[in-house]
């Protein structure tokens, strides 16, 4: 447990960092430009996030998930993602012309071009990142996740400063991968030739192509919502929506990718060992929702200050996008860490199969609620995260004995506590006419002594566990100090 403690730790000041960094970049970039440069970029990012996926192709989740790895299988992933990346690239860039008559946006065909060379970086530095994950060596990936999002966080701002308006956010996307490429072809030693091996190719598509296909539904799906609401309703909107989902992806992307970066090659090494890997879901179900639950109410309770604090009060219509999209968190990080389950056991077929089932309906609860309005389109999306949930969870709990009633039984305690304490918190500081930079911290010490000590009152399993945790790291801390 201590060794999954130790990368969790690492893998969270990788996510964290990067995206404290990129907050603090929003944050003044949400100053200098406006709602539609937002929407304009996450409209681009629907066509380069699908072209992502298909270019991975799931051969580097391939490259984890295999117990032993050879040269061969190395030069296979580079030498396939390169190609089919190069295909993307020109499919993008021959099409844009079209897309943009379509999407109506005046240079956007630029936009897009100039955006889908992030397609052709990534797949250069793709498997030095997945060799990185198969290894575990998450203080080396936080470290270069760090560096590179400061540089292209500082050439953002120095371009917005100038004026550059949307060309602000195109760059910073486009210079955090090269940089990545730099960095990552330096700090990773590995041998990379033009050469693919059928046999190697065979195996590793054989697990990666559904992991790839399932990848690519949830892409569609998530990615749709953001080309509906830019073209059914307005740019603006949109930038709206953008504006409230980069904020909740602090907290909610950020906890389930170290689950997806942590977990994955970690259950994979446990894959033989039904009993271990139950023992470890159960504990970080556990533990993760002791901070996520609370985090995710006090976000839900106090998200008008918040915004108003962070961007101003032109970005006020952005406040019922964020508090809907905050309900993901109750439910994301159970959602991935059970799709870690069935890619860690070699079930990709089935990973494949719940994602097009709970897409399915994700996609028929929009299209029904799309006709009544904006807002409701965003709720059945957080509705679809929580029937998504139930569906991973019954097929990946059949593998380690672990059924979705006992997982949501040990996070039960957690999240009604947290409801519990958020209306008290609320209803004693709304409409005390406090300015948010005083409120808001006061609002969560409060939030946190509450909940901090009814656990230690009623000493909880939550409690007991992530104090053992902590005692446990320390002492061994000590001991290697001492020794």
């Amino acid at each position: 447990m201590n060794s999954l403690l130790n990368s969790t730790i690492w893998s969270a000041i990788q996510r964290f960092g990067g995206l404290v960094i990129g907050f603090v970049s929003n944050v003044v970039l949400a100053r200098l430009l406006c709602p539609e440069d937002y929407g304009i970029v996450g409209l681009i990012m629907v066509f380069i996030a699908i072209a992502d996926v298909l270019v991975d192709g799931g051969l580097g989740n391939a490259l984890i998930q295999k117990k032993d790895i050879s040269q061969e299988d190395i030069s296979t992933v580079f030498t396939s993602n390169l190609v089919i990346s190069l295909f993307f690239f020109l499919l993008i860039f021959f099409s844009a012309p079209y897309i943009a008559s379509y999407i109506e946006i005046a240079n956007f065909s630029l936009f897009l071009r100039v955006q889908s060379l992030m397609v052709l970086l990534r797949a250069f530095f793709l498997v030095h990142y997945s060799l990185m994950n198969k290894q575990m060596e998450f203080k080396k990936l936080a470290i270069i996740n760090l560096i590179v999002s400061l540089i292209s966080t500082i050439i953002a701002i120095s371009m917005a400063l100038c004026g550059c308006g949307v060309w602000s956010l195109i760059v910073r996307n486009l210079s955090l991968d090269l940089f990545s490429l730099i960095i990552y072809c330096w700090a990773v030693k590995v041998k990379l030739s033009l050469f693919i091996n059928l046999t190697s190719f065979r195996k590793l598509f054989c697990f990666g192509i559904f992991v790839a296909i399932a990848n690519l539904v949830e892409s569609l799906y998530s990615n749709i919502l953001s080309f509906i609401l830019g073209k059914r309703f307005s740019v603006t909107e949109l930038g709206y929506y953008n504006q409230a989902y980069s904020l909740e992806q602090i907290p909610v992307y950020s906890l389930t990718s170290i689950l997806n970066q942590v977990f994955f090659p970690f259950l994979s090494k446990e894959q033989d060992n039904q009993q271990k890997m139950r023992a470890d879901v159960k504990n970080s179900i556990l533990g993760m929702s002791f901070f996520i639950y609370p985090l995710m109410t006090f976000l839900i309770c106090f998200a008008q200050p918040i915004i108003v604090l962070l961007y101003s009060e032109k970005w006020l219509p952005s406040v019922p996008f964020f508090q809907i999209l905050c309900t993901l968190g109750f439910t994301n990080f159970i959602y991935h860490l059970n799709r870690s389950i069935m890619k860690a056991v070699g079930k990709s077929k089935v990973l494949f199969f719940t994602q097009i089932i709970s897409c399915v309906i994700g996609l028929l609860l929009i299209i029904i609620s799309i006709s009544i309005g904006i807002y409701a389109v965003v709720a059945m999306v957080a509705l679809n995260s929580i029937i998504g949930m139930l569906i991973v969870s019954y097929y990946a709990g059949q593998y380690i004995n672990l059924n979705v009633y006992n997982q949501l039984k040990e996070v039960s305690f957690n999240l009604f506590l947290s409801l519990i304490i958020g209306v008290i918190v609320y209803a004693v500081f709304n409409g005390c006419g406090i300015h948010p930079l005083l409120l808001l911290p006061m609002a969560f010490l409060l939030f946190v002594f509450l909940y901090l000590f009814t656990h230690y009152i009623l000493r909880s399993n939550s409690y007991k566990m992530v104090s053992s945790i902590i005692l446990s790291h320390y002492m061994n801390k000590t001991t290697i100090n001492n020794g």
